[in-house]
């Protein structure tokens, strides 16, 4: 399988039950998590390993549902384009946002994985000297 039906194989099913321990068991045990703010200027934060990754993706919760990912492939990385829209109530208020996760794959476990929030355009941070990851 390459990398794309990979990704897709994991995420879709993750997006439509809202259940993140579905990726957990496509990690490596020592995968890089980085997520980055919006803006040229946005703070970033990294962490290590399965529980970080997961900590992210059960804070989101239900939202998960909502989103809607489109898939594309750059070099040796998958990009998932995710968008989401659902109504605040009881304000009655439309929530809209977009954000990008850039998985990094080897020997069929994730790596590496960058999620990007409010993504415009999606641009990872340049490679480092050793050539892996962000």
């Amino acid at each position: 399988m390459d990398n794309l039906a990979q990704v897709r194989s994991i995420l879709d099913p993750m997006l439509e039950s809202a259940d993140p321990q579905l990726l957990l068991e496509h990690l490596a045990d020592d995968v890089r998590f980085l997520v980055r703010g919006p803006g040229p200027e946005a703070a970033t934060s990294s962490a290590g390993g399965k529980t970080a990754v997961l900590d992210y993706f059960e804070t989101l919760g239900d939202l998960l549902c909502f989103w809607q990912a489109t898939y594309e492939v750059r070099d040796d990385e998958v990009v998932a384009r995710v968008e989401e829209s659902y109504v605040l109530q009881p304000a009655d208020l439309p929530v809209q946002s977009e954000l990008a996760l850039i998985f990094e794959l080897a020997d069929g476990l994730i790596t590496g994985l960058l999620v990007v929030e409010d993504p415009t355009p999606v641009s990872p941070p340049a490679r480092s000297t050793a050539g892996r990851g962000w």
